[in-house]
């Protein structure tokens, strides 16, 4: 991720300092919500994670809506909490803990 940062610091405007080049740098901020709606948008079926323990335990505590089929509705996240899921989904994607369905 500091090569991101490097190029955006040598050069603010050049169009790769506004781009993520690989894979880790979509967990930075600016790129990451753009990319998972985009993708999750353009899925024929739709997709659905199993939350891990740990993650179904921050997403109560957080206060969210669960409805009716016992999905967590996200789309009223706070930006703190948008961040803790943010870093929680990234730790359990790079450790491979996820369950997709």
């Amino acid at each position: 991720m500091s090569d991101f940062y490097t190029r955006k610091n040598a050069k603010p405007n050049d169009e790769n300092s506004k781009k993520a080049l690989n894979p880790r740098e979509l967990l930075i901020e600016n790129f990451f919500l753009p990319f998972i709606c985009n993708y999750l948008m353009g899925l024929p079926h739709g997709l659905s994670f199993m939350a891990n323990d740990k993650m179904e335990e921050q997403l109560l505590a957080a206060g969210l809506e669960v409805k009716s089929d016992n999905s967590f509705d996200m789309s009223k996240l706070t930006k703190e909490q948008y961040l803790a899921v943010r870093y929680h989904f990234g730790e359990c994607w790079n450790n491979n803990s996820l369950v997709w369905s």
